[in-house]
């Protein structure tokens, strides 16, 4: 069962409360603050309308000093439930009309063409596309003239052989209502012929065709040498291959599209790398690309959230020229035709709005070392904070690239002869790019286990292992924010009946923010076993030690799997068990829902908060709620967990968050520029995540089955909508309709268990 089914059986399905506990009493003690401080609803309304008053005010990449927003009182003392509201909005379509290239071109500064290179006999494309990347990383670009090539498909990539050729039905997409249907392919393609070139005033409908099935004649086509090799689903280079094949996402798509018809600007999931060729247009046919630059994408997303109070990773905005024009980063503009090969860098914010007569995509994303890099590092944290569907698996891909770069690397020495000149050989020339790639993907899952492990893992419940399966149990997701679950996480088995992985799923990180089931009794699992992880990166640290003797280079920055296993470094895991500990120790003493004061923000923003989402610093004589704690210190819950737990006097904690508000302004410049080999420190960005992206939309459709978390100040419902329908589905799906991704499925349920 997908993701999307699962999302629709919670909704048809009433809640069937477990046996333990019973039906959870949430005493109205428990509401965040709601107790002793009445907040009415204007308030609430005057915070929403005004975003830039809730948000840290920075665009990013500068090196001064950065300013904080006033603190949002008013939210942050606001009771859970007042939080969360429906999400009612539409947006009036977009429409085309009048443009051309340069015209739009010259209505900013901001705006620039995107660079071309064009497509010869006798030329290597491949040069020229590698060439451009090595002078303008992460800019996009666009390889013309394709259709000369002698290899095009002139008759398969025509509407009449798709329509003979291609899937019976598809699934079309009205722009006015954004309503999802099925539809004869036939029928579709006779209705957009019969389309008028704009949207009129009184119109109703008008089709796009997306995430249609590509015939097999394209996947061949992509893969007979006129796209460069490296370039294609299948490329070796495409890290997502390394995942067992019933895991790996399906990313080629078709989109048959007229004008006016468009994708709300997004990101390609987890700073994959997007390619999507112009294969048909008629009546002058094209589509007009709207593009950020790789190192624009936390502008793009602070613009969203502080000026367009939106989020863009939610996909639901339809960006204007106008709000374009404006924005604090380059734009980059142009116009696809036939034959056209737009290449998207890895987190690259574009809307595609498509002009004139018929026109037949297709588009595929791979995804490279650097873009799980820029995933784990960037992306991950960002989608968790605002709850956006995961689906690519990052942590798994980088794992199952682990092992494949370790059998990879085994066999290149194994296959060396002895002579100390063995250097010497052709066959050895590519050895140190190898050695690189070692090291970057043991660093990344170093930081996977520094997050995802616990001392305590061994006496946690783990999931069995399907009878001949050797790889993993199999997908699960977080039911909050749409995270992957690699190792560890917490379960509910009392909101929802189920059997072990498939109750209500909460991940350590969305754990220590707070965010709980509906009854907040959660354990901790593991559906991995922790030991065969930390054998795996034994392996790997031990064949980077010999390969680099191999190649006389020198071992370090490292550390040895027992030097792992004590890393003082913020895990997620961790501070989310010592959470759970304070939470039954309160639980058994009665003192759970006992109010104490928060005392940390301005006296007549004092509030009561139930005593589990507070900290006191015995140094300070003072208490304060997790949200004043990181909006006030800049210090965020995870860490001061581990830091309360640490150290019993209570100094530890108090030097720490006495420290904490300039070790954050000291990062927060270089954290924002995102670049590709910084490594962030965890504590700051998720600080800074909190503060400035404190707008969620929780992928469980079910509201009574979530509460939100210390952060979560705006937190939108899914509407309980019609099968079909587009409006307020998860983010699971509507990554996957903008992305073009297909989501794989987690544990299936059956009815008994929902």
């Amino acid at each position: 069962m997908g993701m999307e089914q699962r999302r629709l059986q919670f909704m048809r399905t009433p809640i069937e409360w477990g046996d333990s506990p019973s039906p959870p009493h949430l005493s109205k003690q428990v509401d965040f603050g709601g107790s002793s401080t009445a907040v009415s609803e204007r308030d609430l309304q005057s915070s929403r309308d005004h975003p830039l008053s809730l948000i840290a005010n920075s665009r990013g990449g500068g090196d001064g000093p950065q300013q904080l927003a006033s603190i949002p009182e008013e939210l942050i003392m606001a009771d859970r439930q007042a939080r969360k509201k429906p999400i009612s909005k539409s947006q009036d379509p977009l429409t085309c009309k009048d443009w051309t290239l340069e015209s739009l071109v010259h209505k900013s500064k901001n705006f620039h063409h995107v660079p071309r290179v064009r497509w010869s006999a006798g030329t290597s494309t491949e040069a020229l596309i590698r060439r451009h990347d090595l002078a303008s990383p992460g800019i996009p670009l666009v390889v013309e003239g394709l259709h000369k090539h002698p290899g095009w498909l002139q008759d398969e990539f025509t509407p009449e052989w798709f329509e003979a050729s291609g899937p019976d039905v598809i699934s079309v997409r009205n722009m006015h209502d954004r309503t999802d249907k099925d539809m004869p392919l036939s029928d579709f393609i006779a209705r957009i012929r019969a389309t008028t070139p704009f949207k009129t005033p009184n119109e109703k409908e008008r089709l796009y065709g997306k995430d249609v099935v590509c015939p097999a004649t394209y996947n061949d086509f992509l893969h007979s040498g006129i796209i460069p090799p490296y370039l294609t689903p299948e490329s070796p280079e495409n890290v997502l291959n390394n995942l067992p094949e019933s895991s790996r996402p399906e990313t080629l798509m078709c989109y048959i599209g007229v004008s006016d018809t468009f994708t709300p600007c997004h990101k390609d999931l987890c700073a994959s790398s997007g390619h999507n060729l112009m294969c048909y247009t008629e009546k002058g046919g094209s589509s007009f690309w709207f593009m950020t630059a790789t190192s624009s994408a936390n502008a793009a997303a602070e613009y969203f959230q502080n000026v367009l109070n939106e989020v863009l990773d939610h996909e639901t905005h339809v960006i204007t020229v106008d709000e374009l024009a404006k924005a604090p980063f380059k734009i980059y503009i142009t116009e696809q035709k036939l034959g056209d090969l737009v290449l998207v860098p890895p987190r690259s914010m574009h809307q595609v709005v498509n002009a004139g007569g018929i026109t037949i995509k297709t588009s595929w994303s791979r995804m490279t070392l650097d873009g799980l890099s820029l995933a784990l590092r960037y992306e991950l944290p960002l989608y968790r904070r605002v709850c956006r569907s995961e689906i690519y698996r990052v942590k798994a891909t980088i794992y199952q690239t682990l092992l494949k770069t370790v059998e990879t690397v085994s066999d290149r020495l194994c296959a060396q002869p002895d002579s100390a000149n063995a250097g010497a050989g052709s066959s050895q020339k590519d050895m140190p790019m190898h050695l690189s790639a070692l090291r970057q993907i043991l660093l990344l899952f170093d930081s996977i286990l520094i997050e995802e492990y616990s001392p305590e893992a061994n006496n946690m419940r783990k999931l069995a292992k399907p009878e001949g399966n050797d790889e993993e149990i199999e997908q699960l997701a977080c039911d909050f924010c749409g995270g992957d679950i690699f190792l560890s996480f917490f379960e509910c088995h009392s909101c929802v009946r189920a059997a072990p992985g498939a109750g209500f799923i909460v991940c350590p990180g969305c754990y220590v923010e707070g965010r709980t089931c509906a009854c907040e009794v959660m354990f901790p699992m593991q559906c991995r076993l922790v030991d065969e992880l930390f054998k795996a990166r034994t392996r790997a640290f031990d064949l980077f030690e010999a390969f680099s003797k191999f190649l006389h280079k020198k071992a370090d920055g490292i550390p040895s799997t027992q030097q792992l296993r004590k890393d003082g470094r913020l895990g997620l895991f961790r501070a989310a068990i010592v959470l759970r500990k304070r939470r039954i120790h309160m639980t058994k003493g009665g003192n759970h829902d006992k109010l104490r004061r928060c005392n940390k923000s301005k006296k007549d923003s004092h509030h009561d908060i139930p005593n589990l989402w507070m900290l006191q610093c015995t140094k300070c004589h003072s208490g304060s709620c997790f949200a004043h704690l990181t909006w006030i210190a800049q210090f965020h819950s995870a860490e001061a967990l581990l830091a309360s737990e640490k150290d019993k006097t209570g100094a530890g904690f108090h030097e720490a968050h006495l420290a904490s508000k300039d070790r954050y302004s000291s990062a927060i410049s270089i954290l924002k520029r995102e670049e590709l080999n910084h490594v962030p420190n965890l504590g700051v960005q998720l600080a800074y995540l909190a503060m400035t992206f404190s707008t969620c939309r929780p992928i469980n459709p079910n509201s009574k089955l979530w509460k939100t978390g210390h952060y979560d100040l705006k937190a939108w419902e899914i509407a309980v909508c019609p099968v079909n329908s587009f409006v307020g589905i998860t983010n699971a799906t509507s990554s996957s309709l903008t992305s073009g991704c297909l989501s794989r499925p987690r544990r299936a349920l059956s009815r008994d268990q929902l």
